[in-house]
């Protein structure tokens, strides 16, 4: 989940011949965010594969990596890296692969692959299964334009340039609060039936730590090829990084490519996949991580949260106490008291 989080979807694109050429001609009209959701869902639609890079840079923690989408057959393969690690997703129909580093393969088998089994719901075959669609929702335009619909709004559109490709440049300001709460919610609708109380309280909480350590709007760019209308690039700040002890943000560069050209996706042979649920073992639900409802952690979680939000409060009311005493003191010099 953290994994997924720091994926969510620097600044601008560079400078390039022609930029000021095309930035003084005729600005289009802004488009509205709903219209423009719909647009590239649409087109999109219409290409079907496409590929695509990125790249998080969140100061220490720095990641990268490529991959291809196939939304026919709900197929995707991304390598990741960051760290000096590196990891292979595979998502093809129902079944979802993550590569195993070779220096942890003994412990699985001696497989290169490990997948979950949708019939067993221990945490961690829960995660695996979810992680795909999590990723996906970062790399995924269509999915990503309807989370800036759920949250933001077009400030402004221009004419621009993308690595001499004339584009339609969108600006725009998500509200953190709206863009956290719905990405919560898709998190929560991705674990269906595997997500207990405690799971959710965990999704909940994290995401009331990410608000309250994120700017209350974030800055994101959408660059739209300006004959087909396809996704050339997207640029996001992204909120607060989960664990964060201050404030802190990174910026992600999406970059799309081939759009309608053909991908090929392939599975793992089947003796190269550990099944993941099999390595959990005899360990119970508590040692896979799941949280019940009487549970002392989570009870000292909550205590916890309460404590902050109170405090959270009582900062409120003193500064609200602080700028009442500041005006009346005013009043009262300018009254000559």
């Amino acid at each position: 989940m953290a994994g997924a989080a720091a994926l969510s979807l620097i600044a601008g694109c560079g400078s390039a011949p022609g930029d000021n050429a095309e930035k003084s001609r005729a600005a289009p009209e802004t488009t509205a965010m709903p219209e423009l959701a719909a647009t590239v869902t649409e087109k999109q639609r219409a290409a079907n594969t496409m590929r695509f890079r990125y790249e998080l840079d969140a100061g220490s923690d720095r990641q990268s990596g490529s991959g291809a989408l196939d939304l026919a057959a709900s197929g995707m393969r991304m390598e990741q890296g960051g760290q000096g690690a590196s990891t292979t997703i595979i998502s093809a129909k129902d079944a979802t692969y993550v590569s195993v580093p070779p220096e942890d393969r003994a412990d699985y088998g001696g497989k290169a692959w490990m997948k979950p089994d949708k019939g067993k719901h221990d945490l961690m075959t829960t995660l695996i299964g979810k992680l795909t669609g999590l990723l996906t929702g970062y790399v995924d335009p269509a999915r990503s334009v309807q989370r800036m619909k759920a949250a933001g709004t077009v400030v402004r559109t221009e004419n621009a340039t993308v690595d001499g490709t004339p584009v339609v440049h969108h600006s725009l300001r998500l509200d953190t609060r709206k863009l956290l709460r719905f990405d919560a919610e898709e998190q929560k609708k991705l674990f269906g039936n595997d997500l207990d109380p405690g799971m959710a309280r965990q999704i909940d909480a994290r995401t009331r730590d990410q608000v309250a350590k994120t700017p209350a709007s974030l800055p994101a760019e959408l660059y739209l090829d300006r004959g087909q209308q396809l996704p050339v690039k997207a640029v996001f700040d992204s909120p607060a990084l989960e664990g964060a002890k201050s404030p802190k943000t990174g910026k992600v560069t999406v970059r799309y490519s081939d759009w309608g050209k053909p991908v090929s996706i392939k599975t793992p042979a089947p003796n190269e996949v550990a099944d993941a649920a099999d390595l959990m073992g005899d360990l119970d639900a508590a040692e896979t991580g799941r949280i019940e409802d009487d549970d002392p952690l989570l009870k000292e979680l909550e205590s916890a949260e309460k404590t902050l939000e109170q405090k959270h409060r009582s900062a409120e009311e003193l500064d609200r106490m602080s700028k009442r005493l500041n005006a009346a003191v005013e009043k009262a010099q300018r009254e000559g008291h």
